[in-house]
């Protein structure tokens, strides 16, 4: 049998009951607030739990086999599945009376994307804005999960090598790992959200806005309460605080299970760590000094809390913003362009490329260059001291060549709109990075806006967020025909 669709069919429906209860929460939230989108949470729950019910218990006694292409499908429908339940809030509510921008707003959210159709955040409904900040926090611990858990099990993009304990073992052999990793990650996440969340209300936030803000950074994904995100508080402690989650939500979270398990050699071994600290404080430090020297009666600490901060949000794929950096001189901008698709760290919520193929490149470059002076010597590439076999790089540079011709391919497609490369490289990268903020005419004080755009680019941009959060490989893999074959 090439699928074992009724095992697919039963984890659906099981994950929607999930969905469903925690479409609860906005609903509750909307009752403290005494708003009119309050019923619609509630059907939007129903609806979500009744066809979970019904998945779950017609394919109750589905065969307990589980294969690579049942894997594949399961990872890439839950995300289409949620996003299309998921936008029932939005929808049914009136908040967004178009499904298409109901369906990308929640695209968005679940990948932890964080760009928006939403033109005046501030005049929605309180529990339609926890429900927005609440798929990104399910988002990014789905994520994280699927990185360290389900990925390494799938064999996709080197993640065995990578990414957690849990690398390179056979699901079987796994799934009492899974689940002791599911359930320290799960304590690691919600514990840092909580502390995050008493943080940000000592800075005067409320506690509505704190936990939205905490949901948003937390999970690397940017959605704010506010129409000028974090600007709007003008607050140097807020942004401080916010950094510092970026920074923890753009780390390998499976550093964090090690160290509940006392290994704390990780950190000081960790390549990846190295370079994402080193990278992003450099970079913030340097765009600090230039900002402080080309501005007119520019203070040195603001200057460099700008730039650090976007850095950290860019990097990190959160996508917050504190400054309108497309008045910044042109080779930050250029700087920012290019960072966009960097990403952070591997088995973190950040989207991107992920900072582990840049050092695979370059060590990988470096490499050929001692082995040019040097032909006879045996010379490896390693990363946290381990030596990478062939298939690794071959990973890392087939990864880069899908990347970067998907950027490619999506920038003609969106320009057939009438954008130009500025605006086309924005939304493209934007959206298969999954950053949430832009260049050019999408950019901070731009004149368009996501809302603008055509139904059938929100469609296409909704489809790359997915792509990109999924590593590429685990969607493209479902439009070959090799994939569908016995």
């Amino acid at each position: 049998m090439l699928f074992n669709k009724s095992f697919i069919a039963y984890v659906l429906g099981v994950l929607l009951i999930i969905e469903g209860s925690f479409m609860l929460m906005p609903g509750i939230v909307a009752i403290i607030y005494g708003e009119p989108d309050t019923p619609y949470h509630f059907i939007s729950a129903l609806v979500c739990c009744m066809a979970g019910s019904v998945l779950a218990f017609l394919f109750r006694n589905h065969e307990r086999s589980f294969g690579r292409r049942d894997g594949y499908v399961i990872v890439s429908a839950v995300w289409i599945v949620f996003s299309l339940f998921g936008a029932l809030p939005f929808w049914l509510s009136g908040a967004l009376p178009s499904f298409t921008d109901a369906f990308y707003e929640t695209m968005s959210g679940f990948t932890t994307t964080g760009s928006s159709v939403l033109t005046d955040i501030e005049s929605a409904p309180h529990g339609i804005l926890f429900w927005r900040s609440l798929t990104q926090w399910l988002g990014g611990m789905g994520i994280i999960m699927l990185s360290l858990a389900v990925l390494p099990m799938l064999g996709i993009c080197g993640m065995q090598l990578f990414s957690a304990e849990s690398s390179g073992a056979m699901s079987d052999k796994l799934r009492p790992k899974i689940s002791e990793v599911a359930r320290r990650i799960w304590l690691i996440y919600t514990s840092l959200t909580i502390v995050q969340t008493l943080l940000l209300m000592l800075g005067g936030m409320s506690l509505f806005e704190a936990v939205c803000h905490s949901f948003s950074t937390l999970s690397t994904g940017g959605f704010s309460t506010r129409n000028a995100s974090l600007a709007a508080y003008d607050s140097a402690y807020i942004e401080y605080v916010v950094m510092l989650f970026m920074f923890v939500g753009g780390v390998n979270f499976a550093l964090y299970y090690a160290i509940l398990l006392g290994k704390f050699n990780r950190l000081k071994f960790d390549d990846e760590l190295k370079y994402f600290t080193v990278t992003t404080i450099a970079l913030g430090l340097l765009g600090g000094i230039v900002i402080y020297f080309s501005t007119a009666d520019a203070a040195l600490e603001n200057s460099v809390r700008d730039s650090l901060f976007l850095v950290l949000s860019v990097v990190t794929t959160t996508g917050f913003t504190t400054a309108d950096y497309s008045m910044w001189p042109h080779a930050l901008v250029v700087i920012i362009a290019m960072l966009i698709v960097s990403g952070a760290c591997t088995g973190s919520t950040s989207g991107g490329i992920k900072s582990i193929r840049f050092i695979v490149l370059l060590k990988t470059a470096y490499h050929e260059l001692r082995q040019t002076l040097h032909p006879s010597a045996v010379i490896q590439v390693k990363i946290n001291g381990r030596s990478l076999s062939v298939a690794n790089l071959v990973n890392t540079v087939s990864f880069m060549a899908f990347f970067f011709s998907m950027i490619f391919v999506g920038m003609i497609f969106v320009s057939l709109w009438g954008y130009d490369f500025e605006d086309s490289y924005g939304l493209v990268a934007n959206s298969l990075a999954n950053v949430g903020i832009s260049v050019g005419n999408f950019g901070p004080s731009g004149p368009y806006t996501f809302a603008s755009l055509p139904d059938v680019l929100k469609w296409f941009l909704a489809l790359l967020m997915l792509i990109g959060r999924l590593e590429i490989f685990t969607v493209a893999l479902l439009f070959t025909g090799y994939f569908w074959k016995q």
